[in-house]
């Protein structure tokens, strides 16, 4: 994850796919990574995949990544 993120002097973390800038607690830029960029946390790969839209995303994960989706319950 660390290529995904900066570090900031107030030990919170800076999206550096946003033009704008925005700071965000770790958890908080988990979230903001998967909703708005559609960025694949769980790939080891450097860069981590980003995808076109969510949907793409949730396609990623079933296929690749399925162990994840044990415990998930839908909103």
């Amino acid at each position: 994850m660390s290529s995904l993120v900066k570090d900031a002097p107030s030990k919170k973390v800076i999206c550096e796919y946003c033009d704008s800038y925005f700071v965000f607690t770790e958890d908080e830029l988990k979230e903001h990574l998967t909703h708005v960029h559609f960025i694949c946390l769980l790939c080891k790969n450097t860069p981590n995949p980003k995808y076109d839209s969510e949907l793409s995303l949730v396609k990623h994960m079933w296929a690749k990544h399925p162990a994840a989706f044990m415990d998930w319950t839908p909103p």
